[in-house]
């Protein structure tokens, strides 16, 4: 990192400083030297002189002279400065010395990949380079080579939202990632599902369509993520004969989280009043999934809360039927929740928190807590925390009525967390029924663990 040093950047109280050094020792050092001072400023102030709190600096001697014994405090954080800045001299710097095959440098990597992926100022020679490693080194440990896709799919997304982006470096990532996910077998799979979220490109759509059609019941529900995550105006004519097939299995049978995903898109897009009547109908038929009944009927309900349109068309089609108009189908049984709350109102943009989870047999199967801003029809989601579970059925009692696909699913759980449009690779709790038992009988199933502890 030695050429790097010499123009070093960095922020402090809001200010750019250059840090002009010979080695990374050196840069450390004064890094080092900064971050104390920061710490200490208060009692650096002038009118702080004499007063007695000037002489806690004295402690600023000993506690350099301990850190400078251990560089590795402060290595992951110098990850983060050089991740951030996003140079073609910054990342030189850090391939130089980061060795991404190498278990032991696991750490370093995902972080410096973490930083890279939440850049605002992407680097179309950075998303290359990682590219081309991406495809050429087979002996990159597995969560490194996740973390590498999604942070290549994030940065190639922040192009796409820059005038004069390099088209060709987008649809590179989008063909590396697609040839991926054709050629994966498996688990393996669903890695290059959640870039494909991440990169957002609605050259996609055919390919998630096919795969909704002809992949598996998993594969259904995170091809639907994907379209979910797509701007409205990318969700044609297409993709509504697909929602409309999948929610009402007019095809073949499909997950219930596609089926909720499949509803959600309907009722945020301007559905017809056919539409939204048919929904009620199947809310009073005899199909015993009542959890996708409850979700359904609670999206039904938020939205007329936030459109008087909508809430005008509701309340005409449940008056004018008299099938509809009864206490027995608008109170479906479960406990599935969709609710939105506003903590932020303003004339410049709005801001509210929109809560959903899914519950199968009493289990969350999808859950998620979204901080979303709206200004006019602009809506950016600024964070994400979801939870996820599957193949859990076996271990709950059951009223024996519910047929799902996902109890052909292995027993899961996990989180998965988005900030700025940016999805880390996920945190699984478990993996298998040997795992979640091996929780039971040890009792470390009820110890507390620091998410980005489990990622690592």
């Amino acid at each position: 990192m030695d050429m790097l040093m010499k123009k070093k950047v960095i922020l402090y109280k809001g200010q750019i400083s250059t840090i002009e050094c010979e080695n990374i020792e050196e840069a450390l050092e004064k890094l080092i030297f900064l971050d104390s001072i920061v710490y200490t400023q208060e009692s650096l102030l002038n009118d702080r002189e004499m007063d007695g709190q000037d002489a806690t600096c004295f402690n600023l001697v000993n506690e350099f002279r301990d850190n400078l014994k251990s560089k590795a405090i402060v290595t992951l954080q110098l990850h983060d400065i050089l991740g951030f800045i996003q140079s073609q001299d910054s990342h030189e710097a850090v391939i130089k010395n980061l060795i991404f095959d190498d278990e032991k440098m696991l750490g370093f990597s995902q972080r410096y990949l973490w930083d890279l992926s939440i850049c605002f100022k992407p680097n179309p020679d950075i998303i290359m380079d990682l590219l081309k490693r991406f495809q050429k080194n087979n002996n990159i440990p597995e969560k490194v080579k996740e973390t590498m896709i999604l942070s290549i799919a994030s940065i190639a997304y922040r192009l796409s939202q820059l005038n004069g982006y390099k088209v060709k470096v987008l649809k590179d990532v989008e063909e590396a990632i697609i040839n991926n996910l054709d050629y994966a077998k498996g688990e393996e799979k669903y890695q290059f599902f959640r870039a494909l979220k991440i990169l957002k490109s609605p050259n996609t759509i055919p390919k998630l369509l096919d795969v909704i059609e002809k992949g598996t019941p998993k594969e259904g529900v995170l091809s639907w993520k994907i379209i979910k995550s797509l701007p409205k105006e990318y969700w044609g004519e297409n993709v509504l004969k697909a929602a409309k097939k999948t929610f009402f299995q007019l095809n073949k049978r499909h997950d219930s989280s596609s089926r909720t995903i499949a509803a959600e898109l309907m009722l945020e897009t301007n559905i017809t009043e056919q539409n939204l009547k048919d929904m009620f109908h199947y809310l009073g038929s005899n199909d015993t999934s009542f959890e996708i009944k409850q979700y359904v009927y609670q999206n039904i309900r938020m939205k007329a809360d936030e459109c008087q349109l909508f809430r005008r068309m509701v309340l005409n089609i449940i008056s004018s039927d008299p099938f509809l108009n009864n206490y027995s189908t608008l109170a479906p049984r479960g406990m599935s929740t969709a609710l939105s709350r506003n903590f932020l109102s303003s004339d410049s943009s709005n801001g509210s928190l929109v809560s959903l989870q899914e519950l199968k047999s009493g289990i969350v199967k999808r859950g998620s807590v979204n901080i979303v801003m709206k200004k006019n029809d602009a809506i950016k989601e600024i964070f994400s925390l979801g939870l996820f579970s599957g193949g859990l059925s076996s271990f709950m009692s059951s009223n024996g009525n519910e047929n799902d696909l996902e109890d052909e699913e292995s027993a899961n759980a996990g989180m998965e967390l988005s900030v700025l449009g940016t999805q880390l690779r996920p945190f699984l709790f478990f993996s298998g029924q040997g795992e979640i038992m091996g929780h039971v009988w040890s009792g470390t199933a009820s110890e507390k663990t620091p998410a980005y502890q489990v990622s690592k």
